[in-house]
């Protein structure tokens, strides 16, 4: 005869397997939360082309019109050379809006930074296909904070990055401010990129139109 004991026992086994299966169930699988939506900007002078970014978790490289993507909330960092230069999230701020080098944090507080980093760019590609390539930038020597610091140390990154074959289709010698700024003012027809620059800049004779 089979005991009263061994009954209860048998049945809370039982009972106990089955809460095991249950608990293992597929449907309690937890679901990844979904990917986020990604808005698109450009980064210009012309349309800057080969720059590495990241913005939160979205790494690629700037395409021929500059474009480049982030999710709202992200501020994004552009690698030139072996310098960093960051937008901030309140810059991007809309679908398509447009980033020009008077939106980067480490030049907003500087025109005469963000001239020469104008100036760099142009003059590392001459921008007669209507963008400016910097793709063969990636991985040469450039450090902003010091080429950036004065004309001087400007002239001599230009060459030192020419030399290092850091450029497919340089000027031969450094754009010049005004010549940088003329560029950067026909190029763009856009009155919200124009408005960028600050207002009462007077350079070598220039106006801001």
């Amino acid at each position: 005869m089979i005991s009263q004991k061994k009954i209860v026992l048998s049945a809370l086994a039982a009972t106990i397997v089955a809460f095991t299966g249950c608990g293992s169930s597929s449907s309690d699988t937890t679901t990844p939360p979904p990917a986020p939506t990604l808005s698109s900007a450009t980064l210009i002078d012309a349309a800057i082309q080969g720059l590495p970014y990241t913005c939160g978790t979205n790494s690629s490289v700037t395409d021929a019109n500059g474009t480049f993507q982030f999710a709202s909330g992200n501020s994004c960092s552009f690698t030139v050379g072996t310098s960093t230069l960051n937008v901030a999230a309140a810059k991007l701020n809309a679908n398509n809006v447009k980033i020009t080098p008077f939106d980067i944090t480490e030049l907003a507080a500087d025109t005469n930074k963000t001239i020469r980093f104008m100036q760099l760019v142009q003059s590392l590609d001459k921008a007669d296909d209507g963008k400016i390539d910097l793709t063969a930038l990636s991985g040469k020597t450039l450090v902003l904070t010091t080429a950036l610091a004065d004309d001087s140390n400007l002239a001599t990154a230009f060459t030192n990055v020419v030399a290092a074959g850091g450029t497919t289709d340089a000027e031969t010698t450094l754009v010049t401010a005004v010549e940088a700024l003329t560029h950067f003012v026909s190029t763009n027809t856009d009155p919200t990129v124009i408005e960028d620059i600050p207002t009462d800049l007077v350079v070598d004779g220039w106006v801001n139109p």
